[in-house]
């Protein structure tokens, strides 16, 4: 059984990773579409 403490810790890293996910997928894509659109 895992502390009650640590839950709130473990959802915020989920979140924070998911968000930084969709940040690296951004920041891929917008340069892409940039070189790629004259």
């Amino acid at each position: 059984m895992m502390c009650p403490g640590k839950q709130p810790l473990i959802i915020f890293m989920i979140i924070y990773t998911d968000y930084f996910a969709y940040l690296l997928v951004l920041l891929h894509l917008f340069p892409w579409n940039a070189t790629s659109m004259p």
